[in-house]
C-alpha cells in the first residue's frame, strides 16, 4: 500500500524546490536607483516666485526665430527654413563646473576583478543576477547628481561612506600625467549611454534640471536648473537642438587642456555655419568660458571672423578663485551640514577623492597673472586705475574711463556690500594682496608660492598635484588670456560677499596626516564677487583686450563689460549699430548695466554665480544678442525632412 505521508512530502518538497528556483530565476537582485520622483516630469514641478516673469520672456519671444510661425503646426524641416529666414543667430551652450549631468557605466566583471575595494564600499557582492544573497550593480547610474536615497547620492549620513567617493574620482597616471577613469566604470555625460540616448536631446538634457530628486531639487533650487531657462527660451523662440542650437555636455572632471570640448566646440562652430550659414553667438557659464577661450584661441582669424557673431562668458573665473585652494588645505564646509550633532553631506574621503581626481581644479586656481604680466602695458594700466580707484588720484587720463566713476551711484541701495550703491569695480591688486596664510606663513598669487602650497600645506600627493598643475599650462590660450579676438560680452555679479583670503591657524598637511578628517579656514575676509568667482577674476581679462582694442592691435574686437543690477546704461541696446546690409553689430567697447531679478534686495542666490543663466532679465539680454538679423548665405535649405531628422538624432557634433 502506498505511503501517501512519504509521497505528500515529496511532493511538498518538490513544489518548494520548483518555486525557490522559479524565485531565484525570475527575482531581480540588481541595485536599482531608488526612485523618489513624482508621477508627473520633474522638470513641470513648482512655479517659484519669479516664475511669472519668466512666463512673459517666453511670450515676449515666442516663435520670434522662425517668424512667427507656429512651430506646433511645422515639421522639422520647415521649421529649419523658417529660422534661415528669420532674423535670429544659431547658439552655442558650454556649461560650467558641476553643469553636466554624468552617467557612470559599470562593466560589473571588470570591477569586481580589478577593484573589489569599490565592490565592497559600495554594498555590493555579486555579478551574477542568480545570487539573490548578494546585491549585484545595474549596469549604469545617474553619477551627478545622483537622488538622494540612490547609491550615488554624494550626500551621506556617514564619515565612512566611501562608494560616492570612489565612483565619482579619478585616479591619475603617472606615465601620461593624467587622470583617467577606474578599471570597470566610465563616466560620460548624460544622453551618451545605452539608457540615456534616447533622451539626450542632442545634449540639451545634459546640461539642465541636474536633480531629478524632488528633495534634492527643492533643496537645490535655482542652482539645480543648469541651463534649463536657457533651454526652455530657446525651444520658445523656434529654436531646434542639434540644427540650429548646439548644447555641449561634458565630463568636467577634466581640465581644460585634456577635455573633449577642445575638439567638440570648433566641430559645433562648423556644424552650425553648414546648418544655417550664419554665425553664431557662443554662450558660456562659469568653467565653461575657459574651455571657450583656449579653444578660441586655436581657431583661424578666418574661421572666427566668417562664423562666429558673438561670445558671451556669464561668471567667468578667468583668473581662478582663492576658493579653489580650500580644497586641498582641508575641504569646503559648503558640502557639509551639522544636524543634530551629525554631519550630513558630502564627507571628507569623498571631497578628497572627488577633488583631487579632478584635474579642472588647477584650471581654476588663482593665477600668477599680476606676477606674470607685470611688466606689461596693459596691467600697468590695470594698476593705475586700481590705484585710483582706492585714493582717488590719477595722472593725465583716468585709466579705463569707460568705467563708472568710483563717486557714481550704480545700484539700488538694498546690497551690504554696496551702502548707498556707489560704483564699486571690484578690482584687487594681486601683487600686494595676501590670499592664504597658513600656520602664520602667508602666500600671494605668485608661481613661486603656489607651488610651496602645494609641497607643504596640500592634502593631495604633491608630486601628482604639481605635475597636474604643470600639464594645465598647456591650455595656453587660457593661461597667457590670449584675446578671443571676437567681439565678447562678460557679464558678472559684482554685489555678492565672495571669500577672497583664506587664513589656517595650523600646519594643515600636518591635520591631516594626523586626522584624515576636515579642517577649515580659521578666518575668512571677503570681497565683491558672484558669491564664487571674484570680480576681478571675471573683469582683468576683459580690461586687457578692452585695452588691446583700443590700441588697435591686428584682430581685436569690441567689448562689453556687463554687470548684473546695475543701473547705469541698462538701456542700451545689445547690439550699437546697423551694416549696410541690415546685420545689427557690436562696433564699439562699453560699460553697461541690466536689471535683475534680486535689485529689491530679495532672493539674492538668483544673482549669485550658479543661478544668474536664469535671471529673467540675463535671459532677455541673451535674447537681444541672437536678434542679429542676419543674412543666411543659404539661398535654400538643402537638407532633405529625413536628414534633418537624423542629425537631430545621432547628434554628430558630440562624437568624437
Amino acid at each position: 500500500m502506498p505511503n501517501f505521508q512519504f509521497i505528500k512530502k515529496i511532493a511538498l518538497s518538490a513544489l518548494a524546490i520548483i518555486i525557490l528556483v522559479t524565485f531565484i530565476f525570475f527575482s531581480d537582485n540588481t541595485d536599482y536607483e531608488k526612485d523618489n520622483r513624482n508621477l508627473k516630469d520633474f522638470r513641470q514641478l513648482e512655479q517659484n516666485k519669479y516664475q511669472d516673469h519668466f512666463q512673459e520672456i517666453l511670450k515676449k519671444y515666442d516663435n520670434f526665430c522662425i517668424n512667427g510661425k507656429d512651430k506646433s503646426k511645422l515639421n522639422t524641416q520647415q521649421q529649419h527654413e523658417e529660422f534661415l529666414k528669420g532674423p535670429c543667430a544659431p547658439v552655442i551652450l558650454i556649461p560650467g563646473l558641476l553643469g553636466t549631468i554624468l552617467q557612470v557605466k559599470i562593466d560589473c566583471e571588470k570591477l569586481l576583478s580589478r577593484n573589489p575595494e569599490i565592490f565592497q564600499n559600495c554594498g555590493w557582492g555579486t555579478c551574477s543576477k542568480y545570487n539573490i544573497f548578494k546585491k549585484r550593480p545595474a549596469s549604469e547610474y545617474r553619477l551627478w547628481i545622483g537622488g538622494i536615497f540612490s547609491k550615488t547620492s554624494f550626500l551621506q549620513l556617514s564619515s565612512k561612506d566611501k562608494c560616492y567617493g570612489d565612483l565619482i574620482g579619478l585616479v591619475y597616471n603617472r606615465q601620461k600625467n593624467i587622470l583617467e577613469g577606474k578599471e570597470g566604470l566610465e563616466v560620460t555625460w548624460y544622453g551618451n549611454t545605452e539608457q540615456t540616448r534616447n533622451d539626450s536631446k542632442c545634449g540639451a538634457n545634459s546640461i539642465k534640471d541636474f536633480a531629478e530628486d524632488i528633495i534634492l531639487k527643492n533643496a537645490l533650487g535655482c542652482t539645480s536648473r543648469g541651463f534649463g531657462n536657457v533651454i526652455e527660451l530657446l525651444d520658445a523662440m523656434g529654436y531646434q537642438s542639434g540644427l540650429t542650437y548646439q548644447a555641449i555636455p561634458y565630463d568636467f572632471r577634466q581640465d581644460v587642456a585634456q577635455s573633449e570640448t577642445q575638439q567638440i566646440i570648433p566641430k559645433a562652430i562648423d556644424h552650425l555655419y553648414e546648418l544655417t550659414g550664419k554665425k553664431s553667438i557662443i554662450l558660456g557659464h562659469s568653467l565653461g568660458n575657459l574651455h571657450v577661450l583656449n579653444s578660441l584661441s586655436n581657431i583661424s582669424q578666418e574661421t572666427k571672423d566668417l562664423k562666429i557673431k558673438q561670445f558671451i562668458a556669464a561668471g567667468p573665473p578667468f583668473l581662478g578663485t582663492p576658493k579653489s585652494f580650500i580644497a586641498m588645505l582641508g575641504g569646503n564646509p559648503e558640502y557639509v551640514k551639522n544636524i543634530l550633532g551629525k554631519q550630513f553631506g558630502m564627507n571628507y574621503y569623498t571631497q578628497i577623492s572627488f577633488t583631487q581626481g579632478c584635474s579642472s581644479s588647477y584650471d581654476i586656481l588663482i593665477k600668477d597673472t599680476f606676477d606674470k604680466f607685470k611688466n606689461e602695458d596693459w596691467m600697468k594700466e590695470i594698476i593705475r586705475r586700481i590705484d585710483y580707484e582706492e585714493t582717488g588720484y590719477y595722472e593725465g587720463s583716468i585709466p579705463f574711463a569707460f568705467l563708472p566713476n568710483p563717486q557714481e551711484t550704480c545700484l539700488n541701495d538694498v546690497f551690504e556690500t554696496r551702502k548707498g550703491g556707489i560704483c564699486k569695480n571690484g578690482l584687487v591688486n594681486l601683487q600686494k594682496e595676501i590670499i592664504v596664510r597658513i600656520n602664520g606663513e602667508a602666500f600671494k598669487a605668485t608661481q613661486e608660492d603656489i607651488q610651496k602650497i602645494f609641497t607643504k600645506y596640500s592634502t593631495y600627493d604633491v608630486e601628482q598635484a604639481l605635475q597636474l598643475q604643470n600639464k594645465s599650462f598647456e591650455a595656453e590660450g587660457l593661461q597667457n588670456l590670449t584675446n578671443p579676438n571676437v567681439p565678447t560680452s562678460i557679464v558678472y555679479s559684482n554685489m555678492l560677499k565672495t571669500d577672497l583670503f583664506f587664513s589656517y591657524n595650523k600646519d594643515t598637511q600636518k591635520v591631516y596626516n594626523d586626522t584624515n578628517d576636515f579642517y577649515f579656514a580659521d578666518h575668512v575676509e571677503s570681497g565683491l564677487g558672484d558669491g564664487t568667482v571674484p570680480t576681478f577674476s571675471a573683469i582683468i581679462p576683459g580690461l586687457k583686450w578692452f585695452y588691446e582694442h583700443q590700441q588697435q592691435k591686428e584682430n581685436s574686437k569690441p567689448l562689453q563689460l556687463v554687470e548684473l543690477c546695475s543701473n547705469v546704461r541698462k538701456e542700451n541696446p545689445f547690439y550699437d549699430s546697423i551694416s549696410v546690409n541690415g546685420e545689427t553689430e557690436q562696433t564699439h567697447s562699453q560699460y553697461r548695466g541690466i536689471n535683475c531679478e534680486c535689485q529689491n534686495g530679495d532672493k539674492q542666490d538668483i544673482c549669485g554665480h550658479t543661478c544668474m543663466i536664469n535671471d529673467s532679465y540675463f535671459l532677455d539680454f541673451v535674447a537681444q544678442s541672437m536678434i542679429t538679423f542676419q543674412k543666411s548665405s543659404k539661398k535654400q535649405n538643402y537638407f532633405s525632412l529625413k536628414e534633418l531628422e537624423d542629425l537631430k538624432n545621432y547628434c554628430p557634433t558630440l562624437i568624437l
